[in-house]
Parts: structure tokens; C-alpha cells; sequence
């Protein structure tokens, strides 16, 4: 390399979890939403991966108590 502060890569590599939950208060609605009035919740686990102290790439899988589930990717320079 050029520049002798990337010759050698550093990563790092966190494993988390999430939860979350909530309460849909809607008296007037309820014949024509089934969600009214209702807990709904749902969380999964993640990875972080962190490239030379400053880039961030994110993989997260989280399930809802609906049955649907979702695969997020994200990433994005952290300063």
C-alpha cells in the first residue's frame, strides 16, 4: 500500500440482539382493523461489522408477531 496506515486492516465484529414492542390504541377503528387495540411485538439478532474504525456494515433479521420477517442491510461511514 501507498499510505502505510492501511497495510493492515482492522475489523471488528460485534453479534446483538433486539426487541421491541408496542400498543396500538384505537378505540373507534376496530371492526376494520384488526390491529386495534392490540401488543404487537417483535425483535431478532444482528451482526455489526466494523472496517478501519470507521465504516459500519449492518445485517439484522427480525421476525414480528405477525409472522413477517425482513433481512436489513445497512452501512454507512461513522465520524
Amino acid at each position: 500500500m501507498f499510505i502505510s496506515q492501511f497495510d493492515q486492516m482492522s475489523v471488528s465484529i460485534w453479534f446483538r440482539g433486539s426487541f421491541d414492542f408496542g400498543y396500538i390504541n384505537k378505540p373507534t377503528y376496530k371492526a376494520t382493523n384488526f390491529l386495534a387495540n392490540s401488543w404487537l411485538f417483535g425483535g431478532g439478532p444482528a451482526l455489526d461489522i466494523l472496517i478501519y474504525n470507521n465504516y459500519k456494515i449492518s445485517i439484522e433479521y427480525n421476525l414480528y408477531r405477525l409472522g413477517q420477517s425482513g433481512l436489513y442491510l445497512g452501512g454507512g461511514f461513522s465520524f
